[in-house]
């Protein structure tokens, strides 16, 4: 593209006052930039030119789990239910398994069956957009008698695009509504993790 060309008269800049010489400079540089005529090799705000890395996008914070959800009570085993689901969906939308590997008892097989989905999304490079669960509803099932209490929940997760390296989408699934799950917990330690799950797969 051209750079074009504005014809600015500068002859009798010499014979004026300083006030109106720093007035008319102004103006100038004002009829440039108006103009378009940048600099070759600079690029104006908002403008990306010539090839370099795509910006990365917003960073998503890893989930915190709150003080109560450690406490081996019906409150406790529900809020550490609800923070388990948010450690799925930050494994689902960035690929770190830390926190949710942290969180699932090692001889969970449901859990695993997370784990694999999400690798295959990232191992490779690629990433996955949506496919994050909304918890609806939590209610602590026979908690007072069982050394393994469950927490029935019912959820919704939102439809799910894998996407290869270069952009290009490679699988989907649709949403879905009201889907229902009984998440099993077992105390480890000071605090909780998931054993197992039974009803309607996450992986699914």
């Amino acid at each position: 593209m051209k750079c074009c060309h504005t014809r600015v008269g500068l002859a009798n800049l010499s014979t004026v006052n300083a006030t109106r010489r720093r007035a008319l400079l102004g103006a100038i540089l004002i009829a440039l930039s108006l103009a378009g005529c940048a600099q070759p090799g600079t690029e104006l705000a908002g403008e990306r030119t010539g090839a370099g890395p795509i910006p990365s996008p917003s960073v998503i914070p890893q989930p915190v789990k709150p003080p109560e959800a450690d406490q081996h009570d019906e409150r406790g085993a529900r809020q550490f239910t609800l923070y388990w689901f948010k450690t799925v969906n930050y494994a689902v939308l960035t690929g770190d398994l830390k926190p949710f590997r942290a969180a699932s008892h090692h001889q969970c097989e449901p859990c695993e069956t997370i784990v694999q989905a999400v690798q295959e999304n990232y191992g490779d490079g690629g990433y996955a957009e949506g496919g994050t669960y909304t918890i609806r509803t939590t209610e602590a099932q026979n908690f007072a008698l069982a050394d393994q209490p469950s927490i029935s929940v019912t959820f919704d997760r939102s439809a799910q695009s894998s996407l290869a390296p270069d952009g290009q989408i490679r699988g989907s699934k649709p949403a879905a509504s009201f889907k229902t799950a009984e998440v099993v917990l077992v105390k480890v330690g000071r605090s909780w993790q998931v054993r197992t799950l039974f009803g309607d797969s996450l992986a699914d």
